[in-house]
């Protein structure tokens, strides 16, 4: 016998593994938020299994709105720490110089190409 779990639950639960990818970004861990991303992933499609009725019920309820105001928040906050570690990699790596061994065209350079 399958419980169906209510959409609070779930936004609950995405609330829950959106903190998790924070912690990763912050914690610059790859391993970490793409275990937490495939678990949102997850949860994304629960959701959308949801009833129809179910989804349209909940359009509304307090609790789940606030749910999805922290999410939002949680959210945001996870794209400034990827933004910001993004910037700060393209910043310390090396820009790549043209290459001695292949043309633009992919092709050998040199005597034997």
């Amino acid at each position: 016998m399958s419980v169906s779990r209510t959409l609070h639950d779930i936004v609950g639960d995405l609330v829950a593994v959106a903190e998790l990818q924070l912690d990763a970004a912050l914690s610059l861990n790859p391993t970490a938020l793409q275990e937490a991303t495939a678990a949102r992933q997850d949860l994304a499609f629960e959701i959308s299994l949801a009833e129809d009725h179910e989804r349209a019920s909940a359009h509304g309820d307090p609790a789940l709105v606030d749910l999805l105001h922290q999410l939002n928040e949680i959210d945001g906050r996870c794209m400034h720490v990827l933004e910001v570690g993004l910037g700060v990699i393209e910043g310390i790596r090396p820009h790549s110089e043209a290459s001695a061994t292949y043309r633009p065209d992919g092709r050998f350079k040199g005597p034997h190409a």
